[in-house]
């Protein structure tokens, strides 16, 4: 029997976060033709079903959730980690290493030179202007990418962004079977609601503030947060703030997105910035209207405005109120731009994705 290539796949953890999802989708997908292993920087739990035949490796021996380490790649505890993640490299002896998010990126890619030949595609989930904010970041990225084989972002609009003497690909996301072929019908409730991790990035006080300002007409509307982050005591006290207790939920991560989503009227997402939003693009699947912050260009590659969503400035709370009760007003609206939504199944379907990561696969491999 002919032996099977390995790949390592290196983030941070595999909590139920965009990045994670998709590590987990490509796993499953692959562990058919390759042997797959998923290295995690954090020992923390496993929020996504995996195949039982791959094989999860924490380097950290206890859950350092919560530490910070952007790019410090010269401090005790994460030389450390440096060591026993190329000790892993070496037993596990890969064909193919794909790493995500700034801290594994730019760790791996420091080690590049004890790696030999094996290549490297860096995966980017974020907008390359945000993952990398200051000018100092933005130095060291382009100083390590140069170690990469391929970099891959999820919108062309994010090319310019990168050194042009780097090999960039082009690999959007895309909507899982569990959303695409869903076929349920659940009872819509009085219910707005998001689905984004608790971090200053999705910025959920500007949804809170936006939901406090609605007409009083809309008093018997719920919203529902689901997701979890480092921001929820911020999140909670802005909410008792508002006297909000009674009206706004925090759901917390949960495996059961598609029924909070079918049983809601609107979807929202307020973030800062954005690679290319999971939650929306199922969200829009699933034929519910839904608005958006102008959070990064790819949204204009989703959204084709007042068409099959809306777009709102992300820093205008009265803007978002705005749309808010324009939708929560008009239900013919509402459905006609939940019908045009649900259309973007077809633009981002399975099997067109996993085909371009099957081609720079077998690319680098062979």
């Amino acid at each position: 029997m002919k032996n099977r290539k390995k790949i390592i796949f290196y983030t941070m953890a595999m909590i139920r976060r965009g990045t994670e999802r998709t590590i987990a989708n490509l796993s499953n997908y692959f562990i058919k033709d390759y042997d797959i292993t998923i290295i995690t920087n954090i020992n923390g739990p496993i929020e996504y079903e995996l195949d039982n035949r791959i094989k999860v490796i924490p380097i950290d021996k206890i859950d350092k959730r919560n530490e910070i380490l952007p790019l410090k790649i010269i401090t005790k505890t994460s030389k450390k980690r440096s060591v026993e993640l190329l000790r892993i490299i070496k037993e596990e002896s890969p064909d193919l290493i794909i790493t995500t998010l700034p801290e594994p990126t730019i760790r791996i890619l420091a080690l590049k030179k004890y790696l030999k030949d094996i290549p490297i595609i860096v995966s980017i989930r974020n907008h390359p202007n945000s993952e990398f904010r200051s000018f100092v970041g933005k130095m060291i990225r382009n100083n390590y990418y140069k170690n990469a084989s391929i970099i891959t972002v999820q919108d062309s609009s994010y090319i310019k962004y990168l050194p042009k003497k780097l090999r960039v690909k082009v690999i959007p996301n895309y909507i899982s079977d569990d959303f695409t072929n869903s076929k349920k019908k659940i009872k819509k409730e009085k219910k707005i609601i998001t689905v984004a991790s608790l971090t200053k990035q999705k910025n959920i006080p500007l949804l809170i503030n936006a939901f406090s300002r609605l007409d009083n007409k809309y008093n018997d509307y719920k919203l529902v947060i689901v997701g979890s982050g480092k921001e929820k005591p911020k999140i909670e006290k802005l909410i008792r703030i508002q006297h909000l207790e009674n009206r706004i939920f925090l759901k917390g991560s949960s495996s059961n997105v598609i029924d909070e989503l079918l049983s809601s009227t609107l979807f929202v997402l307020p973030s800062k910035y954005e690679g290319m939003p999971n939650s929306l693009l199922e969200a829009m699947s699933l034929s519910l209207p839904v608005i958006t912050t102008d959070s990064t260009e790819a949204i204009y590659n989703i959204i084709d405005n007042n068409v099959n969503g809306i777009i709102t400035p992300k820093n205008n709370i009265q803007l978002l109120t705005n749309n808010i009760e324009f939708l929560l007003d008009n239900k013919d609206i509402r459905i006609k731009l939940g019908k045009q939504a649900s259309k973007i199944k077809y633009k981002y379907n399975k099997e067109t994705v996993l085909n371009y990561w099957n081609n720079i696969i077998k690319e680098e491999l062979d």
